[in-house]
């Protein structure tokens, strides 16, 4: 299920992008909109949307993501050890 919030909230990022507000003034405007006009599972998608973003430095929060073969999960903090560690979020189609 997270997996799937998660891949919605992606989903909604470039739509943010086009109309030029941040995630604020985008969640203000959805919630002003009746129920059955906001997104699928909206209270789940505002609850990751209102996450604060990790400072540059700061630890960011462990989680869990399955391998591409689905035959198990990793967690950050498992692979990580104390090395420093670059995440990277993009579109790759």
């Amino acid at each position: 299920m997270a997996g799937i919030l998660r891949t919605r909230f992606l989903l909604w990022l470039p739509l943010l992008a086009a109309c030029g507000c941040g995630p604020e003034a985008y969640m203000a405007k959805i919630d002003r909109m009746p129920p059955e006009q906001r997104p699928p599972d909206w209270d789940q998608t505002r609850q990751l949307m209102a996450r604060r973003a990790p400072a540059v430095g700061e630890m960011a929060p462990d989680f869990t993501l399955p391998l591409m073969d689905g035959s198990k999960s990793v967690r950050r903090s498992e692979i990580q050890g104390g090395r420093p560690m670059m995440l990277v979020f993009g579109s790759f189609t």
